[in-house]
């Protein structure tokens, strides 16, 4: 069963892409799920926790 999860909030500096980062993390590595984490922020703080985004690569990661 899918289950759908969001985290936004307006205001800068709440820590959503921490706390969004660190609920995927959980959730595959203690409950083995799957995870699609989709990033939006312009600054990409997900993706960079991730290891997804560097200066040097634009962003395209190492998949």
């Amino acid at each position: 069963m899918a289950c759908r999860l969001s985290i936004f909030n307006m205001k800068g500096g709440v820590a959503k892409s921490t706390t969004t980062y660190n609920l995927a993390v959980g959730l595959v590595k203690f409950h083995n799920q799957r995870v699609l984490l989709i990033d939006i922020d312009p600054q990409g703080n997900s993706s960079a926790a991730l290891g997804l985004w560097t200066e040097n690569n634009g962003g395209c990661g190492n998949a």
